[in-house]
């Protein structure tokens, strides 16, 4: 029940791109499958190296797109976008005077109508497009969205969207694309579009384009699930070693496997403190490793995060 529509144009007669048919290519491979090979987006492409991308045939794919029950659909766009005092459109390779393509504010309406449709995703990787999606003239920063759409942009509405040319790929897709991988997952290997946008905001410089990020959502659903930092049988376990968030479990020699006496129960439980050490969800109380924790007989304990996590499982666990 997931769809994506995932557009490239690099074929425009005035001003040739060249890596926007990639930037697809490579979305696709992404989106189809989670890291368990299970099905995720079922993708339709439309590319100007296999026909020519009207403005026609980009809207009733869109129609298409927005059609049909769906628990998510996205839509992403890589290619020239235009803006004037009458919005922001989508370039196709019939553009023409006051005519350049697909208008954003038309893609908008039919999501907003499209309530049987839980969650909306655009993606717009081009020119102008922090612009898209708002309100012209009355107030060109607020965003007409019904609840469960997100618009994730390339640039600020002023700036142009970088292309590598010599890698053939957009600036905005290529980081995009390293979140989806796993660069923007939680512990659990979650990736929603909140926690794109932060990745993608942080690996691009201050003087670099910007991206936008408007939505209308209560609840962060995600779009792709990548392998979990720790294991999920592992990770619930952290409610039984502490039995309140702000529990100190106590260690001593037995928990590390180079001092004595031996102990292979606890040094299973300190291979798995390891591991929500290495992910800020622990510390060793007094000492900066677990090792000499252990040795001096101090402890450990979770950390903001750590509570985070163990509310989150203890909830989980208490309703069972």
């Amino acid at each position: 029940m997931r769809r994506a529509l995932l557009v490239g144009i690099n074929d425009y007669d005035w001003s040739p791109l060249y890596g926007c048919i990639n930037d697809v290519k490579e979305m696709e491979n992404v989106l189809k499958e989670h890291y368990d090979k299970k099905e995720n987006f079922n993708c339709i492409t439309l590319t100007s190296d296999k026909d020519k991308v009207t403005k026609a045939k980009f809207m009733g794919a869109v129609q298409e797109l927005f059609s049909r029950e769906a628990d998510m659909v996205l839509l992403y766009f890589s290619g020239h976008g235009h803006q004037n005092n009458l919005g922001g459109r989508l370039v196709t390779q019939d553009a023409v005077e006051n005519s350049e393509g697909v208008s954003v504010s038309d893609i908008i309406t039919i999501a907003n109508q499209a309530e049987h449709i839980k969650e909306v995703i655009i993606i717009l990787d081009c020119c102008h497009s922090g612009h898209f999606g708002s309100i012209p003239i009355i107030d060109s920063e607020k965003a007409i969205l019904r609840k469960g759409i997100t618009i994730l942009t390339a640039s600020l509405g002023n700036e142009l969207a970088v292309e590598k040319k010599s890698e053939k790929q957009g600036l905005f897709t290529g980081i995009l694309l390293e979140a989806l991988k796993g660069g923007a997952s939680n512990i659990l290997g979650h990736i929603t579009a909140a926690s794109i946008y932060d990745y993608v905001e942080k690996i691009l410089g201050p003087w670099q384009q910007r991206p936008v990020f408007k939505a209308h959502i209560s609840e962060m659903t995600a779009i792709k699930y990548c392998q979990p930092k720790i294991s999920i049988d592992i990770l619930k376990k952290i409610t039984d070693y502490f039995p309140t968030a702000e529990f100190k479990y106590k260690l001593d020699s037995s928990y590390d496997e180079d001092l004595e006496p031996r102990n292979d129960k606890n040094e299973l439980k300190m291979e798995h403190f390891r591991a929500y050490l290495a992910e800020g969800l622990l510390v060793p109380i007094g000492y900066k490793y677990l090792y000499r924790a252990a040795e001096n007989g101090t402890g450990c304990q979770l950390t903001p995060l750590g509570k985070f996590y163990w509310k989150v499982l203890n909830k989980i666990t208490s309703k069972q």
